[in-house]
């Protein structure tokens, strides 16, 4: 009789997988950090919209610009997010965007956005 009770436990396991595995509490918290990290950032670049300095107000608008490209990038899916952060981080460290980077004093804001989003691909396409 155990093994009839353990055969229709993993038949049960088998027809209704479970929706989430143990994973999805690390991988919903890296997701989330990575959204604060880009946050975070975007915050601060949209707060120099108001600055006096016109310089600072333009280099604020070409990094939105640059990050409008994709779209609202906190809602997507994770593979989606993943690759849009990459591209957007590889264009703000492209020859025109990164003095602009520079000017508005965002680098580290930059450095934790990759980190986050380095941490959450590793973990999540491992």
């Amino acid at each position: 009789l155990p093994e009839l009770e353990k055969a229709i436990e993993m038949e049960d396991l088998a027809l209704n997988p479970p929706v989430a595995n143990e994973l999805t509490p690390q991988v919903i918290a890296l997701d989330e950090e990575r959204d604060r990290a880009y946050q975070a950032l975007m915050s601060r670049v949209r707060s120099y919209a108001f600055d006096e300095d016109s310089q600072l107000r333009n280099a604020a608008a070409r990094i939105e610009d640059v990050a409008a490209r994709y779209g609202n990038v906190i809602r997507m899916n994770y593979d989606k997010e993943t690759a849009a952060i990459e591209s957007f981080l590889t264009d703000l460290k492209g020859e025109n965007i990164r003095p602009l980077v520079t000017k508005l004093g965002v680098t580290a804001l930059v450095d934790r956005l990759e980190k986050a989003n380095k941490a959450f691909a590793d973990f999540f396409l491992r």
